[in-house]
């Protein structure tokens, strides 16, 4: 989270505890909110999984796909990710 200092300093002159804030998807390692999401995702699964989960096969061609290999790189886990035969080869690289 980044405080918008001269936001919050016009819109609320004085307040020094609150202020306004932003949240900054874009210094997440993916530079996506799906980061979140997946880690979210993912936790919860290992947390709760009455298996042992070994790793992750997503079908996804853009952020989404990054997220979880990010995810499974943290957790020491396989990933697989499938691409459609007709994506754009910019994509895939």
């Amino acid at each position: 989270m980044t405080r918008l200092n001269s936001l919050s300093k016009a819109i609320h002159p004085g307040d020094t505890k609150g202020g306004i804030w932003m949240k900054r998807e874009d210094l997440n390692p993916g530079g996506t909110g799906k980061d979140r999401v997946v880690k979210s995702i993912m936790m919860r699964r290992l947390k709760n999984s009455a298996f042992r989960v070994v790793g992750v096969v997503e079908g996804s061609s853009g952020s989404t796909g990054i997220a979880w290999a990010n995810v499974c790189r943290d957790c020491n886990l396989k990933f697989k990710c499938v691409v459609p035969d007709d994506q754009s080869k910019s994509k895939i690289e």
